[in-house]
């Protein structure tokens, strides 16, 4: 049943009266411009379970232009859950490469193995049954629920809460918990009608071409005229920016051991970044604290290190709010030390089993420097 919202109505001499606002309303006018408008993007094709949740989880934070090549080739390497499933890590990330947040990938075959260990291969169809699920959270198994099932879940990203914040006048963070909570009731109340999935789909898909974060396009908007924000032009104002946390300074630095024109890696168990990636031995520092973060054994580390060249390469990175400064080391070896357990690669080889852009840059880095040196 819908439900209605009220608001003042928007008058340039009086603010007295009050404008009803129907969800009801706005839910038409939705869809008649989603139907009008919507995008036809490859994973909306050949819809399944399966798509949804590895296109949700791909798409998170990551702009669709950008993400939509890479998770095209994504799914085309790994069609269905069997093959996810069936995959080894490696392959996962090495296919993942340019989606970022590669904890996703690694959760993603998690949970395709879970699913068919536990369900024989068939996604469940329950709110709490895919919850359960590595990989899966509110947001995603929203989407899977009301875009597959037509459950009347509302589901709430970026998009929704900017649209929510205009339309009710919230003058609140982007991130601000409350402000999440008043676009979760907005949209329960808006996915209360028939087709649940593809309200949410309209709204977010509304958020991303016309309710922008800079330049609304007001004017195409369809809920303009149930829009204080819209009709006043102060968009600006809701919500207000995320409350961000300070930046933390890290030092890393990547030891590069070159034996036989190879180079030295190991996988990432408990680093702190990284985690299951296959890199150089590596030790993080951060600022502000006498907290150092090895890659394996300290005492190996520090006695390689105090061998090596410290080389005129640096490169800056960003993770989450770590602002990274990682400085090279090379160190050429005669043979494997006692205790030190690496796999050795090639340059090329090491780009291709690395999607981290950060150690790309690192090995793209010291390529060029050593053929200026040589040079």
């Amino acid at each position: 049943m819908f439900l209605i919202l009220r608001e003042k109505k928007l008058s340039q001499k009086t603010n007295s009266s009050l404008q009803l606002l129907d969800i009801k309303l706005l839910y038409r006018a939705l869809h008649l411009w989603f139907e009008q408008n919507r995008s036809d993007h490859f994973f909306r094709r050949n819809r399944n379970p399966y798509r949804v949740w590895v296109a949700e989880v791909a798409l998170q934070q990551t702009r669709m232009s950008a993400a939509l090549p890479k998770l095209q080739k994504f799914l085309e390497i790994f069609p269905n859950l069997s093959t996810l499933a069936g995959s080894t890590e490696d392959e996962v990330m090495r296919a993942w490469a340019g989606l970022g947040y590669y904890a996703r990938a690694r959760n993603l075959r998690k949970g395709a193995k879970f699913i068919m260990e536990r369900y024989h291969a068939t996604m469940p169809m329950t709110m709490p049954e895919l919850l359960g699920i590595p990989s899966i959270g509110d947001y995603t198994a929203a989407a899977i629920a009301s875009i597959c099932y037509g459950l009347k879940v509302p589901v709430v990203d970026g998009n929704v809460i900017r649209i929510a914040a205009r339309l009710l006048r919230k003058e609140l963070p982007q991130n601000d918990k409350r402000l999440f909570n008043e676009a979760e009731k907005f949209m329960q109340q808006l996915v209360a009608g028939e087709k649940p999935g593809e309200t949410n789909e309209a709204v977010m898909e509304l958020g991303q071409k016309v309710c922008t974060v800079r330049n609304p396009l007001c004017e195409k908007c369809p809920f303009l005229k149930y829009c204080r924000t819209g009709q006043n032009g102060d968009h600006a104002r809701f919500p207000l920016p995320k409350i961000k946390p300070e930046k933390v300074r890290v030092s890393w630095s990547i030891l590069l051991l070159e034996l036989n024109n190879q180079f030295g890696v190991h996988r990432y168990e408990s680093f702190k970044f990284l985690k299951g990636h296959l890199g150089p031995p590596s030790l993080l520092q951060l600022a502000n604290t006498a907290e150092s973060k090895y890659s394996l054994l300290p005492s190996i580390f520090d006695s390689l290190l105090s061998q090596a060249n410290r080389l005129a390469i640096k490169v800056s990175h960003t993770i989450t709010n770590h602002a990274i400064t990682v400085q090279v080391y090379h160190l050429t070896l005669k043979s494997l030390p006692t205790g030190l357990e690496l796999d050795f690669f090639n340059l090329p080889e090491l780009s291709e089993r690395t999607p981290s852009s950060l150690l790309q840059k690192v090995y793209r880095s010291y390529e060029n420097y050593r053929d200026g040196f040589r040079n």
